[in-house]
């Protein structure tokens, strides 16, 4: 009986420890799998900066430096919050606020204070204008618009200046950025007695993939293109009234407005806290996280880049912005102009006979980007280009050598179907896999490879063999 109870206990022991080795066993693809997905993020993240940011159209950033230094973290990486960290160190070295990665935010419910102070009042002679609460306000009730452009137009001839306050809660949603706008030109054009010329907007282009070396095509190129300002058409019979903008992060995106009204004197602008973000394009990464990274710059009318506040400050006040419209201070520009390259060429790493693991990482990343933004024929491919990260990061990682890693590439070409697609200066592979061809000439015929044409008399083979095997 002793003897039937310790079997039975010992039996119950090893069920356990396989359990548990199961469920080890189990969640280790799991473990690799998330590691790979965020690699690909990675990719896809420093890809997308790479060819649409517009620094990089301009400015000395070491962008592969900054993916190499990442790879590492992000193979590290144990949570979210992590792989968040790393994506956003590797985007700090653009310098760029607006460029940045955030974890998923549940919304925020934003409770009203106690006694809310009229959207359009007048205070000290000033005429205070909630552009943001007003555009909210017109999103749920279309026909409050005309009573809040009647009772500016109302007050203004008794204003002896105008406050916008654009300071935000939170970011407005699609329709209530359109009635921001909407609401912005209207009031606008009542004040203004002539047509400002707004701020450009200044983006990235491409004409297909550059030719990186000499020879090739030459009619594919990249440009930094600006687009033609807009305008907005003062019908003021009297004098435009000296006119503040308070902004925050939170702010819509109005910056060229700004911009137009700063550069004819028509406005000065006062900033609380960190600067609004620019225009972006979200990309989703695992872990729910977030990139929103910048696609264009404001150009201003001098030249310099980027909406540049009068006046800065942690907490700002209507007595803030009557004292910067008295005061009436013009920043300092940096209006230096931008060297533009036209081509982004990729350094070649030619010392690098057998890339450490980032830098053949590196090479697959560049490799599927290109393709990603610029092959014309990749819907041809189908489904099996979306799996080619995940199904190369492994094979590129576990390179023993440079034949290893040069037979790894040469597969990898084929998988843009093309026979368009070459390798050269991989020599190590071509010793390996024999430095010249067949004597003979095959072609695909009825679904099979056929012998079509015998350069070597002497070979065992002729014209209608039907290739089976190479090499057993």
């Amino acid at each position: 009986m002793n003897t039937q109870k310790c079997l039975t206990f010992f039996l119950r022991i090893l069920l356990v420890l396989s359990i548990v080795c199961q469920s080890a066993w189990a969640q280790k693809p799991s473990q690799e799998d998330a590691r790979i997905a965020r690699l690909v993020g990675l990719a896809k993240v420093w890809g997308t900066v790479k060819y649409f940011h517009p620094y990089l159209a301009y400015r000395e950033i070491d962008w592969d430096r900054a993916l190499i230094e990442a790879i590492p973290k992000v193979n590290e990486a144990r949570t979210p919050a992590d792989y968040q960290n790393t994506i956003n160190q590797m985007l700090a070295v653009l310098n760029d606020k607006s460029t940045r990665a955030d974890g998923e935010v549940s919304a925020q419910t934003v409770v009203p204070k106690a006694t809310e102070p009229k959207l359009v009042r007048t205070e000290n002679g000033a005429l205070i204008i909630e552009a943001p609460r007003i555009a909210q306000a017109v999103a749920k009730d279309m026909t409050a618009l005309n009573g809040f452009v009647t009772n500016i137009n109302q007050a203004i001839t008794s204003s002896s200046s105008v406050i916008i306050d654009a300071r935000g809660t939170g970011k407005l949603t699609e329709i209530e950025a359109y009635h921001f706008e909407n609401f912005m030109r209207q009031t606008l054009t009542s004040m203004l007695d002539t047509t400002v010329t707004l701020g450009s907007t200044r983006y990235r282009m491409h004409n297909g993939y550059a030719t990186q070396t000499g020879g090739g095509a030459s009619f594919y190129y990249s440009a930094l293109v600006n687009s033609a300002p807009q305008t907005i058409t003062g019908r003021s019979k009297t004098k435009t009234p000296p006119i503040a903008f308070i902004i925050n992060e939170h702010s819509p995106s109005f910056a060229g407005v700004l911009s137009g009204l700063q550069s004819t004197g028509r406005a000065v602008v006062i900033q609380e806290g960190e600067p609004p973000a620019a225009d972006t394009f979200t990309i989703d990464l695992p872990d729910n996280v977030k990139v929103r990274m910048r696609t264009s710059e404001l150009i201003n009318a001098d030249g310099s880049i980027d909406l540049q506040p009068d006046t800065i400050v942690a907490k700002a006040t209507i007595e803030d912005a009557l004292r910067a419209l008295k005061e009436n201070r013009t920043p300092k520009r940096n209006t230096v102009p931008a060297v533009v390259k036209t081509v982004e060429i990729d350094k070649p790493y030619t010392e690098m006979v057998f890339p450490n693991v980032e830098y053949r990482l590196l090479a697959l990343f560049r490799f599927w980007n290109v393709l990603n933004n610029f092959f014309p024929y990749k819907e041809l491919i189908g489904d099996s280009w979306q799996t080619v990260l995940p199904r190369y990061i492994p094979k590129f990682e576990a390179n023993k050598d440079a034949v290893d890693y040069q037979l790894t590439v040469r597969e990898l070409v084929t998988e843009m179907c093309d026979s368009h697609g070459g390798l050269r200066n991989a020599d190590a592979a071509a010793e390996k896999l024999g430095m010249f061809a067949p004597p003979v000439l095959s072609g695909h015929l009825e679904g099979k490879s056929v012998v079509t044409k015998v350069l070597d008399d002497k070979l065992p083979i002729k014209v209608g063999d039907i290739i089976l095997s190479v090499d057993g």
